[in-house]
C-alpha cells in the first residue's frame, strides 16, 4: 500500500468517524451540522467532546430544577370537586 493510499484510508475513517458522531448527536437533539463540522475537523477526537455533552444533555433534563430547564414544568392541581377546583384544572 502506497503512502498517497494510507493517507486516503486514513482521511476517509476521519471523516466517516465525524459523520457518525454528528448523525448520533443529531438523534440526541443536538445540531447536526455543528456536530458534522467538529467531526469532520477533529474526528476521534470528537468523540470524547459528544460524550460530554450527552451526559451533561441528561443531567439537565433529569434536574427537577425548572430555572434549568425552561422548556418544562410541574403542575400540581388540587381537585376537592368543587365547582371551582375543576374549572381551575381545565
Amino acid at each position: 500500500m502506497s503512502t498517497l493510499n494510507a493517507l486516503v484510508v486514513v482521511a476517509s475513517i476521519w471523516l466517516l468517524i465525524g459523520l457518525v458522531t454528528a448523525f448520533v448527536m443529531r438523534r440526541r437533539g443536538h445540531d447536526f451540522w455543528i456536530w458534522l463540522v467538529l467531526g469532520s475537523i477533529l474526528g476521534p477526537l470528537a468523540i470524547p467532546l459528544a460524550v460530554e455533552r450527552a451526559r451533561f444533555h441528561d443531567i439537565e433534563y433529569e434536574s427537577p430544577d425548572s430555572e434549568l430547564n425552561p422548556g418544562r414544568f410541574d403542575l400540581l392541581a388540587g381537585l376537592d370537586g368543587s365547582d371551582e377546583s375543576v374549572g381551575a384544572v381545565e
